[in-house]
């Protein structure tokens, strides 16, 4: 996940993180199915994944799901969260 460390979290569906970021990569099939990794603007590094899921959220695209969110610093979190729920 691009070295990246748990910032937060934030709950929402699969369909709205794919409405704002694109499709997901796939996970390491392990611990997580799907993630996104975001290069911001202002050079910050984000990451969205489900952590142990056990069924990836994409099979139930319009439930809430309670993402895990990571980066470098909180401002990772910040801009995230700026872009989703704008």
């Amino acid at each position: 996940m691009s070295g990246t460390s748990l910032q937060g979290f934030f709950e929402c569906t699969y369909n709205d993180v794919v409405a704002k970021f694109g499709e997901p990569i796939e996970g390491d099939g392990d611990k997580t199915t799907v993630e996104w990794v975001i290069k911001f603007e202002d050079g910050s590094v984000g990451t969205i994944y489900d952590y142990r899921a056990g069924q990836s959220p994409q099979y139930f695209p319009d439930d809430l799901y309670n993402w895990h969110i990571g980066g470098h610093s909180k401002k990772a979190y910040d801009n995230v969260s700026a872009v989703l729920f704008t």
